[in-house]
């Protein structure tokens, strides 16, 4: 199974250009099993899900968000349709704490972590018994602090994410964190799956024993990272 994990739309956040008629498109066109849409500080409403399911019913589609923390760090969570909307800039104890949230059920990630810096963000530590992942490689990583090594794009942090990986016991994941229809396919999850699972729960399960590897379009990752 072909995975991206983190993808926003227009529909819901703001700094998207991506309409999610166009990224279910994309995504089939480049070759993707499934997409996790993870739009700021919100989950999409399941019956607006439901409609985009139907228009695409190739495509595997999870429900997810992105939250942004008190101390800058952003969180992705793979969790079932519960309507959940955060406020920015919340605690690690008050968003853990969240009766809108089964954890159990859930996969959450940190996302693009040292983006800005290789400096590890004050509590860091105080996020990890909650976490599940750490995103590796995105477009959004890779913008203006990449190597390209063999024809594979990588991020000139890549030693700090190993180690805070290797450190703290964490998986590794790789997406797009597509925000535009150029983006969509670019870096994705690969995970040993003969069909995309039947839900969030059972792909949040999926994830927690598996080792993604990643996939790379080399071809869009040159375009999308070219200088202006």
């Amino acid at each position: 199974m072909r995975i991206d994990c983190h993808l926003h739309t227009s529909r819901y956040s703001a700094c998207s250009r991506l309409d999610p008629d166009t990224a279910c498109k994309r995504a089939l066109e480049r070759g993707l099993d499934a997409v996790v849409i993870t739009e700021h500080q919100r989950q999409w409403p399941a019956e607006d899900l439901a409609a985009l399911r139907r228009r695409h019913p190739v495509l595997t589609l999870y429900n997810g968000f992105e939250a942004t923390l008190e101390n800058g760090v952003d969180l992705v969570v793979l969790s079932e349709d519960r309507g959940i909307e955060v406020p920015f800039g919340l605690s690690t104890e008050k968003f853990f704490t969240s009766e809108r949230l089964d954890w159990e059920r859930s996969y959450v990630f940190i996302a693009h972590l040292f983006r800005w810096s290789t400096v590890p963000p004050y509590g860091l530590e105080d996020l990890i018994p909650f976490i599940h992942g750490l995103e590796m490689n995105s477009v959004n990583i890779l913008r203006g602090q990449f190597q390209v090594r063999k024809g594979r794009y990588a991020p000139e942090a890549g030693a700090s994410y190993r180690r805070t990986r290797d450190r703290f016991g964490l998986q590794g994941l790789f997406n797009s964190d597509a925000h535009d229809p150029a983006a969509v396919g670019s870096i994705a999850n690969e995970i040993p799956c003969p069909r995309p699972p039947a839900s969030e729960a059972e792909l949040a399960s999926l994830l927690k024993g598996s080792t993604p590897g990643e996939y790379q379009d080399p071809a869009l990752l040159r375009d999308l990272l070219a200088p202006l």
